[in-house]
């Protein structure tokens, strides 16, 4: 028997839930390099759909990463592995993670009934930060896939549109915030690329209004973003904002003697050449 097995013997007795599920999690990451190849096809249905529950629970991408490298290694059980997805928990949970997008995603390019089950989550997901940002992430995933014409990411892709165009009140909310960090600037930089259905001049001049007093530019992704999507978008607001930037990276090299990881950032992104 693998010694997930068990692994999972020895925790029969114990609900699968807050803290045991963080301890149960620890141990199963601690004896997977110790696993059979095979493992997949030792465990029973019951003990992998524990494994799929207590990774989601934790959001583990180490137990994620392994089930997909075991399907890699014993492909004969992708099959048998792909029906058991549907009974697992979280499945029934009204949320979209990054731990069922490192997993379905991947299946769902070879199993095109894997799609439904993510459009399906995606539709009935509750909206907030944490979703968005899992979603515009998958967003990325498909579009840097080394196959952007297989039928599953085109349909995926397709069925994240819907779910951005019911996101954009949310990603228009960070704006009411007076100290937005970076990671919610990566956000917004995000949402302008992927959704299909913004109005780029109204989110030009979101963007520059709310980046202007800032010491570091933060804006330079999300309105290269927007430029590259539609480069005759235009709002009153940019050239001011052009200048400030220009103004705030000059006093930055004048006055720090190490530039931030931060500044350093918004230099990359930061263009002025023709789109």
């Amino acid at each position: 028997m693998d010694i997930l097995s068990d692994l999972f013997a020895e925790f029969s007795n114990i609900q699968f839930s807050g803290s045991n599920a963080s301890y149960i999690a620890t141990c199963v990451e601690s004896v997977i390099p110790q696993s059979s190849p095979n493992v997949l096809s030792e465990l029973s249905a019951n003990n992998l759909r524990l494994l799929l529950d207590v990774g989601y629970i934790v959001q583990s991408t180490i137990i994620s990463q392994n089930i997909l490298n075991w399907i890699d290694e014993s492909p004969d059980v992708l099959q048998q592995f792909v029906n058991l997805i549907p009974s697992c928990s979280f499945m029934k949970n009204s949320s979209f993670t990054p731990f069922e997008a490192n997993i379905l995603v991947p299946l769902a390019i070879r199993f095109d009934i894997l799609v439904d089950t993510i459009s399906h989550k995606l539709t009935l997901s509750i909206i907030d930060l944490g979703f968005v940002k899992t979603a515009l992430d998958l967003a990325t995933t498909l579009k840097r896939a080394a196959c952007p014409e297989n039928r599953s990411i085109k349909l995926i892709t397709s069925s994240l549109q819907p779910v951005f165009s019911r996101c954009e009140a949310i990603v228009a909310h960070i704006f009411d915030d007076d100290n937005i960090s970076d990671q919610s600037w990566e956000i917004v930089a995000d949402f302008v690329l992927h959704s299909n259905d913004i109005d780029t001049e109204k989110w030009l001049g979101k963007v520059c209004k709310h980046d202007m007093e800032d010491l570091n530019p933060k804006a330079s992704k999300a309105i290269n973003n927007i430029m590259r999507k539609d480069p005759t978008a235009f709002h009153r607001l940019l050239p001011g904002w052009l200048y400030r930037t220009c103004s705030r990276f000059t006093r930055r090299f004048a006055e720090d003697p190490i530039l931030s990881e931060s500044t350093l950032s918004s230099i990359a992104s930061f263009s002025i050449s023709p789109f």
